[in-house]
């Protein structure tokens, strides 16, 4: 159901491949969406850069087999650094945000384009009859009449395992329910309704 200023947010999960199903999840149902991230738009756009090296286009079959074959690379070297793991697994949400965004591509171009046409910073470049996708981290600030929190089960996250991450955790939690001015809806698995 579409409705004026709604605003799904999700518990602390991988910050890129979680917003990005859940994207085309609803767009599959005709429903407008947008993502808080003009940074994360960048990255993408980067990471597809760096895969592409010095070629500006390809179809999306041949782009995905340089992109797998990047992060194999970057598993490969880094996988097993103990002060690498952060840039590993931020590179893995890269991959999988650029292979369900690339699902739905025929190119690269498409890809770029996609990505332009769905990242925003903010509420303020967003329809009313838009739904708007963040992580929690992201809706700091930001307030709706309705909030989805996706993923209650990753909250707190079971990575968190020092005092210090349970009370970042705390805090974030805190963040994702205070941000719905009318009603805030719950839900523990991944897919919306």
């Amino acid at each position: 159901m579409r409705c004026r200023n709604d605003n799904v947010t999700l518990g602390k999960s991988k910050e890129l491949e979680l917003p990005t199903e859940c994207a085309f999840d609803l767009i599959k149902r005709h429903v407008k969406i947008k993502i808080v991230g003009k940074d994360i738009a960048k990255m993408l756009k980067e990471t597809i850069g760096e895969v592409m090296g010095h070629r500006r286009h390809c179809d999306i079959t041949e782009f995905e087999e340089m992109l797998d074959a990047w992060l194999e690379n970057i598993v490969r070297k880094y996988g097993k650094v103990e002060r690498k793991q952060d840039f590993v697994a931020e590179c893995s949400d890269l991959h999988g945000c650029l292979k369900a965004i690339s699902a739905h591509c025929d190119d690269t171009k498409c890809l770029y384009s996609t990505i332009d046409r769905f990242f925003v910073d903010g509420d303020d470049d967003v329809d009313k009859d838009c739904v708007l996708l963040c992580s929690g981290h992201r809706s700091k600030g930001l307030e709706w009449d309705r909030v989805f929190v996706l993923r209650t089960d990753l909250m707190p996250h079971p990575g968190a395992e020092t005092e210090a991450d349970l009370k970042q955790e705390e805090n974030i939690r805190y963040v994702i329910k205070t941000r719905a001015k009318r009603q805030l809806i719950l839900c523990p698995d991944q897919r919306p309704g």
